[in-house]
């Protein structure tokens, strides 16, 4: 058996929180909608807040035991989730379609999010049951973003 370190998946985790930061405060640049801008610029406290959450959080855990054949697909999961599904920070990185309109900009970080939530219920599975309503908080707060975007692009 070998050992996950809770280290790697904070590193993993604050990351993703760290891109979604970076993105939302790149398009609240961007967006001349003060309504817009002022949301986003919301949203990216709150992922750096999560940041700050996780970090708290992981360095009270203890190492996690897995299989040492399943750490390695585990970690590439976790890594290929943060490269390919989760927020690209720049405005280069996102396709040119979505560059077009604020809803598409909305409507990319909304399936952002859920892949965020997706990816932190895997999470769950590497941690204590009795640790586990600390990831249930930032899901729930990562579900709260979603409301917000929603709630924004039901407005445009």
């Amino acid at each position: 058996m070998t050992v996950l370190h809770a280290k790697d998946i904070e590193r993993i985790a604050c990351a993703m929180e760290e891109n979604g930061e970076k993105f939302y405060r790149a398009w609240a640049a961007k967006t001349a909608d003060s309504n817009i801008n002022k949301i986003l610029l919301e949203l990216a406290d709150e992922e750096k807040k999560h940041m700050e959450t996780f970090r708290t959080f992981f360095s009270d855990i203890s190492p996690l035991s897995v299989i040492e054949e399943e750490a390695g697909a585990y970690m590439n999961f976790f890594n290929s989730y943060t490269e390919n599904l989760v927020f690209k920070t720049s405005a280069a990185e996102i396709p040119e379609d979505r560059l077009r309109i604020s809803v598409s900009v909305l409507e990319y970080a909304v399936a952002k999010e859920y892949d965020s939530i997706a990816y932190y219920n895997e999470i769950k599975n590497f941690v204590r049951a009795d640790n586990q309503h600390i990831i249930s908080r930032v899901i729930d707060e990562e579900r709260t973003h979603i409301v917000k975007l929603v709630d924004i692009i039901q407005t445009l």
